[in-house]
């Protein structure tokens, strides 16, 4: 459990019964890791390509109807008679007689006979004889002159008129004046008048030539619309939009809808048990799945640092271990099929091929093991109702070397290969696992996307050139009790820090050890000291302890991400006829070239490897 920055293993949990990583083969922890630092070095003899990430969804075109209404424009209004196309103006309003287009302008009321544009004027226009000051008015409303029976159909003749929103000029009256907000006060006009907010009828004035109607234009139904474009002969009359849409005879006026468009579904994804390899001899973890067909089950190790995956086959003819599980014999099963010298996939594992015309593969191990054979295509079943047809894979006729009873290797690299490159395509470029905290329970492999976790902390996946096959990260601090180390990032960035399945402790630079170390001495002075065990140098004897507070360890990434361990992903108890517990932490050997994470820190939290995405997330406390 945790409490503040102290992580305990409660008095119910026997010691070392719940003890992680090491437990009787502890022993071995050192000659293991020391091994596979050479192996990983190594580990290129079958070169491989990164996979490709799946195709992204298609875009879904929205259906477009070739009928009104269509995107809204914000003025384009064409009308019989009226030249077509022409600018957009918010208000343009084109009249018969008026030179079209014109630029456009808030509230311009071009009239026949008078030039424009004219300039605007947005305030208090006072004239002489007229009484000041008077109501505004929100909107102008032209008023033909009736001072004469012969006044000419221009409202104001003869007057130069520059552009003005609301400008209203009349005979007599100086020009330009003063603005004014909206006063329209005109000789014969019965004033003030109520405002109206938009055109609309003006009171019949008493002169006999004046016009019969009530509207600016003689026989066009006009009422008043937010958006009012009175034209001759066009019935006028539609409610007010945000946006215009010219209305056309005969053209029906429905409102746009677009099917909503489901999202694309996730890839379907398989989980399998894991556990850990004490009860086959290897500190490893292991998964069982079917090789053939009929598929028969096989224990193996899954590595995040191996491409190629393989199990011993009969006829052995090199020499197979004693293993868990029978050896495979390739012709019992149905499917099974040899890769032929000149495919791709030959060409791909290094070009190797026997005097049968059969490809081979072969690869070393540091510690000197090895396993060769016959490149092959066979089903493989992840469960009962899940399998990768024409999986390669190596069928190893020749295996030599420490590998305990396991049955073979599956392979979690970047190379094409492995069994997340090559489940890729169907199940998706992700793949999650979770190691249990110690060895009497379950954790779970999941090779496909996993459902989002708001407790995901994902950090940036880096590639390097040099081991293309290999999962980095950028480490760049560590927090212990809540100290953080006092060493620059680039003390763990400039050599780089793997992430790797295969490894039992966690290898850090030699400066960022001596100081976590030193802290963590610090933090456990109630604790009784015990001999160290090799490079394990700072180790404890918990025996008749009820409880055990160790301060909190957690990983911090230079892209803020953050990653708690568990209590078993700080202590390690490398014998379970003891209660003897270490630090789980190593100084970095001058042979190694870059930091590694291991699968003792990686324990109980759910470990996520997004290719897709190129990102890693972890998720504590999740088996």
């Amino acid at each position: 459990t945790t409490s503040g920055n102290k992580l305990t293993i409660p008095a119910s949990c026997a010691i070392p019964k719940c003890c992680g990583a090491g437990e009787s083969t502890g022993r071995h922890v050192i000659n293991h890791d020391k091994n596979r630092l050479s192996t990983l070095l190594q580990r290129s003899s079958v070169s491989s390509a990164p996979p490709s990430a799946p195709p992204s969804a298609l875009a879904v075109p929205i259906p477009r109807t070739p009928l009104f209404p269509f995107p809204p424009a914000p003025s384009v209004r064409p009308f019989p008679g009226i030249p077509f196309p022409f600018p957009p103006a918010p208000s343009a309003r084109p009249f018969p007689g008026i030179p079209f287009p014109f630029p456009p302008a808030p509230s311009v009321r071009p009239f026949p006979g008078i030039p424009f544009p004219f300039p605007p004027a947005p305030s208090a226009r006072p004239f002489p004889g007229i009484p000041f000051p008077f109501p505004p008015a929100p909107s102008a409303r032209p008023i033909p002159d009736t001072s004469s029976a012969q006044a000419p159909r221009s409202f104001f003749p003869g007057i130069p008129l520059a552009p003005a929103p609301s400008a209203r000029p009349f005979p007599g009256i100086p020009f330009p004046f003063p603005p004014a907000p909206s006063a329209r006060p005109f000789p014969g006009i019965p004033f003030p008048f109520p405002p109206a907010p938009s055109a609309g009828p003006i009171p019949d004035t008493p002169s006999a030539q004046a016009p019969r109607s009530h509207h600016f234009f003689p026989g066009i139904p006009l009422t008043p619309a937010p958006s009012a474009r009175p034209f001759p002969g066009i019935p006028f009359q539609f409610p007010p939009a945000p946006s215009a849409r010219p209305p056309f005879p005969g053209i029906p006026f429905p409102p746009i809808s677009v099917s909503p468009v489901a999202p694309p579904a996730e890839p379907p994804a398989v989980t399998i048990p894991d556990s850990s390899g004490a009860y086959l001899d290897t500190l490893e973890f292991v998964v069982t799945v079917g090789f053939g067909t009929p598929a028969r089950a096989y224990a193996v190790v899954f590595d995040t640092g191996s491409d190629v995956s393989w199990i011993q086959c009969q006829p052995c003819s090199g020499h197979c271990y004693k293993q868990h599980d029978p050896i495979f014999d390739p012709a019992k099963s149905s499917t099974y099929a040899a890769v032929p010298c000149g495919h791709p996939e030959c060409k791909a594992a290094g070009g190797q091929c026997d005097s049968n015309g059969t490809c081979t593969y072969k690869v070393e191990y540091g510690d000197g093991s090895s396993t060769s054979g016959v490149l092959s295509h066979e089903t493989l079943s992840l469960t009962s109702s899940s399998a990768l047809h024409s999986f390669v894979f190596g069928c190893g006729e020749n295996n030599l070397g420490p590998f305990g009873d396991v049955d073979g290797l599956i392979g979690l690299g970047r190379g094409q290969f492995s069994l997340s490159s090559q489940a890729a395509s169907s199940l998706g470029a992700t793949f999650s696992y979770c190691l249990p905290s110690h060895n009497g329970t379950q954790g779970y492999l999941t090779i496909g996307s996993t459902p989002v976790s708001d407790k995901a902390a994902y950090t940036a996946m880096v590639q390097k050139p040099d081991y293309p096959s290999f999962y980095f990260v950028e480490l760049v601090s560590i927090d212990i009790g809540g100290y953080v180390l006092p060493v620059p990032p680039t003390v763990f960035t400039s050599a780089g820090t793997l992430l790797d399945s295969g490894t039992i402790l966690t290898y850090l630079p030699e400066q960022a050890y001596a100081l976590l170390r030193d802290r963590f001495k610090f933090t456990m002075k109630q604790y009784k000291p015990a001999p160290p065990t090799d490079i394990l140098d700072t180790c404890y004897d918990f025996t008749g302890q009820r409880a055990i507070f160790i301060p909190a360890v957690s990983f911090k990434f230079s892209d803020g991400a953050v990653f708690d361990l568990d209590f078993f992903g700080v202590l390690l108890f490398p014998d379970e006829a003891t209660a003897i517990g270490c630090l789980a932490f190593a100084a970095r050997p001058p042979t190694m070239p870059f930091n590694i994470v291991g699968n003792t820190q990686q324990r109980s939290a759910e470990v996520i490897y997004d290719v897709a995405a190129e990102k890693i997330g972890f998720v504590p406390a999740s088996c």
